[in-house]
Formats: structure tokens, C-alpha cells, sequence
């Protein structure tokens, strides 16, 4: 499904290696792991499309993104497969060096398969079979950036705020390279966004850069987002030769740059739902923020709101506490990455049920259930 030949954006040798020793690995473990129940083994993202990207160290060349890949399983082998995958998960980061997520489906999983932007990429080129049977791709092939609704897109900004959020809150999140790393995807994304609700969404990073700088010429306050988007692109292929322009601190940098994605991200969802444009007010809005999304309204969807709540043990608006955790996300990481700092007390309590210096906790866990 994808026709090229490398892995990483500059193709340099010691590099592909590097990565290519990672994937047979990768694929030796899995097929060791699942047996006759693996019937194809699917790498997709970034190194799928070519576009990895690497990080240069004392030990030599690693690969910076992570490796992400769908193992389609025999039906029978849905039930115990996700402790063998997680097991397997664990290995390889601690032998790539960078995560390493399997995640099991089936042949007729992938054939009822929504219109995500997930599968879209996979549609535009971004998935390679490293073993197994290609055909399994087939039912997504013909998918287009016309199908996917634009829940999608704001999904994939709430994500990405996601990091943002994480980040403001500290521990491991505020390391330098870390911070760098959400602000830039969350750059990507406020670019795809557009792109996806202009239907000029590409294959590619480069191309869709290329496409936004056309769309944004003559769009009010985008004037900065092409120049951002090439420079986490550039950030991507190699971190540890980026640094902000003119010397500027990546703390003053990423304040900076936050600013102007949360401009870009509100003003997105005024237009996609017309919610509110100022952090608070958008953690306070009782509307549907995914109203095209099925799994996320309904009485399973309230359930799966209160069960969460409960378990993070947060103590939050109880109106907040019965929506689904996607919804519930959505506002938790708006209010948390963009309010100012005067607000963020209040924005972790309304949202997560604690002050802020105990906030990263239950942030990180409504992640993994509203991601």
C-alpha cells in the first residue's frame, strides 16, 4: 500500500538501519509471540510514509517517533491477545528505545472500520505490511478526506492539547525536549485541522505544508502557522539539532507558541460546533463537542462518563462527571493548556477535582480513557 523505499525523512544509511534492525525485530517477536493466529503485521505513521524521525545521541542514532503498528489476529485470538501485545509492547521499548504500541484487531474489524483519520492515513499511503497477508487493507483503500467528519479534527486537536496540558503540569512532561514535542504536534495539528475541513488534507507532511501555505495567505490570523508547521516538521527529522530561532528559551518559546494554538484550536471549534473561544467558557459548555461521533452519546456513553469519574475519584461539576471521556478530555485539556495562569487552579479543579499541584495524575488517566 505505500510505495516507498525508506523510513525516514532524510534516508540517511546508519539511520534506515537503525530502524530497519528495530522493525525486523519488531516482526520476529510478533510472529514468535502469536503464532499462526498473526495474519498480517502492519506498520503505519510516520515511518510507514517515510517521514521518520531520528534523534542523535551518545549511543549513536535511535529512532525519535514511535513505532505504531496493527496486528491483525484470527478471531479466536482476540481474547488473550492484549497481554501478549502489551508484554511484547514493553520489549520493544526497552530494546527500540522509543514506545512500541500493537494493537489487535481483526480482518472484519478493519472491514467495519469508521471514516477516522486514522484509517484515512492508512488509505493515503501510510501503512506497510511487514508480514503477512497485504489484502487485509483492501476494505480502506478507497477511503478519502471527504469521509471523515470533522469530529476527527477535533479529536485530534483535543489530543494534541492533550500534551499541552500535560506538559504546563509538570514531572516528566516539563522536560525540555518533552514540552518541545507536544507544542510542535500541536502545531501539526491545528495545520491538519484546516486542511481536513478545507478537503486538501495530503499524504504527507511536506505536502501538507505545502498546502497550507497556500491556504493560509490569505487567511486572517494564520499568517504564523506555515512558518510553525515547516519548523516542527524540521524538528520531526531530528530533535536534537532543533532549537528555537534567535536563542530564544524553549520555555519562552513554547508560552509563545501555546498562545497562538490556543487561538487557532478555539477558533476551529467555534466554527466546527460553535463553542465558546475562551478556555473556561469552553470547559463550561454544555453542548456536544463530538455530536457526529455515535460512540460518544447514548446511555453506554453516560455510563462510560461516570464509571471514569468515579474511578479517578475526581470530585468535579456532576453535570462534567456523566459525559463520555472523550468529551470530558476536551474540556479538561483546553481549560488546563490555554487558561491563564491565575486560572489554572480553578481550571484543574472543575475539570480533573483537584488543585493543580495534584492534577497531573488524574489528567494522565482521563487521557487513557478519552485519547
Amino acid at each position: 500500500m505505500n510505495s516507498q523505499t525508506k523510513w525516514t525523512s532524510d534516508g540517511d544509511p546508519i539511520a534506515e538501519r537503525r530502524v530497519r534492525e528495530d522493525l525486523d525485530w519488531i516482526t520476529r517477536e510478533a510472529r514468535a509471540a502469536l503464532g499462526s493466529s498473526l495474519v498480517a503485521l502492519v506498520l503505519v505513521g510516520s515511518y510507514a510514509r517515510g517521514e521518520g524521525g531520528v534523534q542523535s545521541g551518545p549511543d549513536g542514532v535511535r529512532a525519535f517517533n514511535d513505532y505504531d503498528l496493527v496486528c491483525v489476529l484470527e478471531a479466536r485470538a482476540m481474547l488473550g491477545a492484549r497481554p501478549v501485545l502489551h508484554a511484547l509492547s514493553e520489549r520493544g521499548e526497552a530494546r527500540c528505545g522509543v514506545a512500541v504500541d500493537l494493537w489487535p484487531m481483526t480482518r472484519a474489524g478493519i472491514a467495519r472500520a469508521q471514516a477516522s483519520l486514522f484509517w484515512l492515513d492508512v488509505a493515503l499511503g501510510g501503512a506497510r505490511v511487514l508480514a503477512g497477508d497485504a489484502s487485509v487493507l483492501d476494505p480502506v483503500r478507497a477511503l478519502t478526506a471527504r469521509d471523515v467528519s470533522m469530529d476527527e479534527a477535533g479529536r485530534l486537536l483535543a489530543n494534541r492539547a492533550a500534551g499541552l496540558a500535560l506538559s504546563r503540569l509538570g514531572g516528566r512532561w516539563a522536560e525540555p525536549l518533552v514540552v518541545a514535542r507536544h507544542a510542535h504536534k500541536a502545531v501539526l495539528a491545528c495545520g491538519d485541522a484546516l486542511l481536513l475541513a478545507t478537503r486538501t488534507y495530503a499524504p504527507t507532511l511536506a505536502e501538507r505544508g505545502e498546502a497550507l501555505e497556500r491556504l493560509c495567505a490569505g487567511l486572517e490570523g494564520y499568517d504564523a502557522l506555515p512558518a510553525l508547521y515547516r519548523d516542527a516538521i524540521a524538528f520531526r527529522k531530528d530533535p536534537s539539532r532543533w532549537a528555537p530561532a534567535d536563542d530564544e528559551p524553549v520555555s519562552k518559546w513554547n508560552t509563545r507558541v501555546r498562545a497562538l494554538v490556543s487561538l487557532w484550536h478555539l477558533r476551529f471549534e467555534r466554527w466546527r460546533v460553535g463553542a465558546p473561544t475562551e478556555p473556561m467558557a469552553y470547559a463550561a459548555w454544555r453542548s456536544a463537542l463530538y455530536p457526529q461521533s455515535e460512540d460518544v452519546h447514548g446511555a453506554r456513553a453516560l455510563a462510560a462518563g461516570a464509571v471514569a469519574s468515579l474511578r479517578r475519584g475526581a470530585r468535579v461539576d456532576p453535570w462534567l462527571a456523566v459525559k463520555h471521556p472523550r468529551e470530558q478530555l476536551a474540556r479538561a485539556v483546553v481549560a488546563i493548556a490555554y487558561c491563564d495562569d491565575h486560572d489554572l487552579d480553578s481550571a484543574c479543579k472543575s475539570t480533573v477535582g483537584t488543585p493543580a499541584d495534584r492534577a497531573l495524575s488524574p489528567l494522565e488517566q482521563l487521557v487513557q480513557r478519552g485519547g
